[in-house]
């Protein structure tokens, strides 16, 4: 029993040393410390405010506060982080994002060749793409027409070929009759 209260007296020796750190003063016994903070923080409050009076920037500043401590905790913090279907969703995309990270890189590496004087000079090219698309078409065109003008030589060609194939196979039915009627019979004797 005798520890316990060496240990709450020293206990107590230690608080009130702390309270002489925080306040600056002994408190009197008659007043409360609960007391003596509210006087001090109304006091505080009285300098600030008649420090302030007339200065507008500042009483804005102390209006924005609430604010500023709204930005200051912690929850708003995680109120403003993205939802978990928008995680995955950007997690999803991240294929994509790579893809599109490797095509800029190499838009990037090859800017040198982009900034050439060669493609500076396309403008300059254009007319020239123009009458050389002309000829083309126009070449297009003239093939189709040679390809059509093939094939239909071909078909006659090939009627051609197989009428005289039907031709000579019938001359060489009637030549072999002819030959075997030709040749001379053997007596038989």
């Amino acid at each position: 029993m005798f520890q316990q209260e060496q240990t709450l007296e020293c206990l107590e020796r230690r608080i009130e040393k702390l309270e002489d750190r925080i306040h600056g003063r002994k408190l009197n016994s008659n007043h409360s410390s609960e007391q003596s903070c509210i006087e001090a923080l109304t006091k505080i409050q009285n300098q600030l405010q008649s420090a302030v009076t007339g200065k507008d920037k500042i009483t804005d500043v102390f209006e924005k506060l609430s604010e500023l401590e709204k930005f200051l905790d912690p929850g708003y913090a995680d109120s403003l982080t993205l939802t978990e279907a928008a995680k995955l969703d950007i997690m999803l995309e991240e294929e994509l994002v790579r893809h599109i990270i490797d095509n800029l890189q190499k838009v990037e590496d090859m800017k040198s060749v982009l900034d050439s004087e060669h493609i500076k000079a396309t403008p300059g090219l254009t007319s020239k793409l123009a009458n050389l698309s002309q000829v083309q078409d126009k070449q297009q065109v003239q093939e189709e027409a040679l390809t059509e003008e093939v094939r239909n030589l071909l078909n006659t060609y090939n009627k051609i070929i197989t009428t005289l194939t039907k031709y000579f196979v019938t001359a060489d039915e009637k030549l072999t009759k002819l030959e075997i009627a030709a040749k001379p019979k053997k007596l038989l004797q």
